[in-house]
């Protein structure tokens, strides 16, 4: 049986552990915190795994352990996770509001936009055919009256 500091937070906690308990778990189920999110550390050095044989070794010295980790269901999500439910969110409310009005309403608003491009197009093309055009080069009087 080993007994180990703790500090979790501003709270230290004296745990007293079999030798066959995990400390990861424990805290996890002590402090209500992932599994996978729990950091250790000691004296600037983050403790091995749970499971590992160096663990029980770091465990038998003195001192305050430090644990970080990540309550259940306060991590942030991933950013493709984030970026999945935001489309679904906009989707839905885009499918929401698509009633007869509001059809017309983006058809009205689908035509204009398309009317723009192809203004916008032809007087593309328009400047690009004017500027391919060769002007003469303009004579100077003195040179016509030679």
């Amino acid at each position: 049986m080993a007994t180990v500091k703790v500090k979790y937070g501003t709270e230290v906690f004296e745990l007293k552990l079999d030798t066959n308990e995990d400390l990861y778990r424990r805290l996890a189920a002590m402090l209500d915190l992932q599994l996978d999110r729990i950091k250790l550390i000691r004296s600037g050095k983050v403790l091995p795994p749970s499971g590992s044989a160096d663990l029980t070794a770091a465990l038998s010295q003195p001192g305050i352990i430090l644990c970080s980790g990540t309550r259940r269901g306060e991590h942030l999500p991933g950013t493709a996770r984030r970026l999945a439910a935001s489309a679904r969110e906009s989707l839905s409310q885009l499918w929401g509001a698509l009633t007869v009005s509001g059809m017309r309403s983006l058809a009205a608003m689908l035509w204009m936009w398309l009317s723009d491009v192809a203004s916008s197009a032809g007087r593309g093309a328009l400047s690009f055919v004017s500027s391919a055009v060769v002007a003469p080069p303009s004579r100077r009087r003195e040179e016509r009256e030679d």
